[in-house]
């Protein structure tokens, strides 16, 4: 039988170490790939709003679209 390991975990320095290394939620990992896109919800100055589900977690959206060019105008 094996000996548990009894030091306290620091889970703070192990979660920040998971994201570092590209966990699941890091800001790296979102694209519109992570998205089924539904129906146009409107459409503004900056860009277009759509209805979209977060595939992994079936989670429904409003998902915003900015043009790039109309954001540095």
């Amino acid at each position: 039988m094996e000996k548990e390991n009894l030091e306290p975990r620091n889970i703070e320095n192990e979660q920040k170490s998971k994201n570092e290394k590209g966990g699941p939620d890091t800001a790296d990992n979102w694209s519109l790939a992570r998205f089924d896109i539904g129906r146009p919800l409107g459409k503004g100055k900056f860009g277009s709003v759509y209805l979209a589900r977060e595939k992994k977690h079936k989670y429904i959206v409003a998902l915003k679209i900015l043009f790039k060019v109309q954001v540095i105008i």
